[in-house]
């Protein structure tokens, strides 16, 4: 069997118990040990050591003696693993290797802090694959320092060429720490509105002029804000104004407004079609924004094994190595074979680099994209699915109590 090493590229750290402590650890490996291999980690397929035996040495401590694969080149150092309930990780140096076993030193020991409490389906034969990549070129979320100089240019190019077809259109940048009166009410209400007269500050929302959603509770306008459109009309001179937010939903399914169009109008009331032409203008603008700060790709990777904590990803698409090395999160369909997608927003943990080319990504789930109309969810669905896999024979990987 060809064994391949794999080389750490990303390692999330994990919560853990660490031991070195010598009574500690002569009770944990006494009692946890015993003679069942052991995996080693960053091994592809994952390569075991089988106990053989433990000593205590006044010069080196706690010494495993050890057997492994007689074709596997045993290194300075490596680290072995149990996955019980808990997963045990055990630092190792190399000692001597000799006839009866290969000796080495327990350098110390790590308990994962949270228990694992799903298992995991094994996947050999390809039956579950991931597709329909969403992969973040740029961060965007709501803190004060998510924006970037490449929408800024696409804020400044947008307006240049909207504003030909629509006079006097003009785009602004929106960020946490807006303190302007109109960024404001947009934050809060997600939704466009029109002044139909700022000298008595009327507002009509989006919801009633264009008949969208309803369920978003509108904000009371503050009195500053009055006072604001009031001065407008007094000083500038203007009539009328609508504000419309460029809404942003990123990959965690935050949705916020990362800027807005707004048209002034010193002549003339502005109307429902003005309303219906700067949505329509705000959702090329966010497209444009999407394409520049999202990657999409929708080639089949593998899936090495998944339970309903995460998966285990085998890439193995160029470009999606490339974008994945300095990314902590990505939305992805999970396909069963013959069943319908479930997409999943999660959190890439680890990423390891086989010595072929191919990375293998853990990743966790950490929420739901969208709920599916059979009005089960995502994680609902696969539950269901990996029952009834194990049910038919599919490999299965159960926690193991501790």
């Amino acid at each position: 069997m060809e064994v391949h090493t794999l080389k750490i590229l990303k390692d999330s750290k994990r919560d853990a118990q660490v031991i070195t402590d010598p009574q500690k650890l002569e009770y944990i490996l006494k009692e946890y040990v015993g003679n069942t291999p052991l995996g080693i980690r960053n091994t592809e397929p994952v390569v075991h050591a089988t106990p053989k035996g433990m000593e205590k040495s006044d010069e080196y401590g706690y010494v495993l003696l050890l057997e492994f694969p007689a074709d596997y080149p045993v290194p300075n150092q490596l680290t072995l693993f149990k996955t019980l309930k808990r997963q045990m990780e055990f630092d190792c140096e190399l000692i001597e290797e000799g006839t009866n076993g290969v000796k080495m030193r327990v350098l110390e020991v790590r308990i994962d802090t949270n228990p694992r409490k799903q298992g995991r389906l094994i996947n050999p034969d390809d039956s579950i694959v991931s597709s329909n990549f969403y992969i973040s070129k740029n961060k965007i979320d709501m803190n004060p320092m998510w924006y970037s100089v490449s929408n800024r240019v696409i804020f400044h190019e947008e307006e240049k060429r909207l504003s030909a077809r629509i006079a006097g259109l003009k785009i602004r940048e929106m960020n946490p720490i807006d303190n302007r009166w109109e960024s404001k009410i947009l934050k809060k209400a997600k939704q466009g509105f029109i002044v139909t007269d700022l000298k008595e500050a009327k507002i009509l929302w989006e919801q009633d002029i264009l008949g969208t959603s309803k369920s978003i509770e509108l904000p009371k306008i503050a009195d500053e804000a009055v006072e604001a459109m009031r001065k407008m009309a007094l000083d500038e001179g203007l009539k009328s104004a609508i504000y419309y937010p460029i809404l942003y939903t990123n990959l965690q399914q935050q949705t916020f407004p990362i800027g807005y169009l707004y048209l002034e109008s010193k002549e003339k009331e502005l109307t429902k079609q003005d309303m219906q032409t700067l949505k329509e203008a705000a959702e090329e603008v966010l497209k444009r924004i999407k394409d520049a700060n999202t990657i999409f790709l929708k080639e089949r990777q593998a899936i090495v094994n998944i339970g309903l904590g995460g998966a285990l990803l085998k890439i193995t698409d160029p470009e999606f190595q490339q974008y994945i090395l300095n990314r902590n999160e990505m939305v992805f369909d999970v396909i069963f074979k013959m069943q319908q997608p479930l997409r999943f927003y999660a959190e890439i943990k680890h990423i390891r680099q086989k010595d072929t080319g191919e990375l293998y990504v853990g990743v966790e789930f950490k929420g739901l994209v969208y709920s599916e109309h059979s009005g089960m969810t995502s994680f609902e669905r696969l539950k269901e699915y990996i029952e009834y896999m194990v049910q038919k024979g599919a490999p299965y990987e159960a926690p193991i109590a501790s």
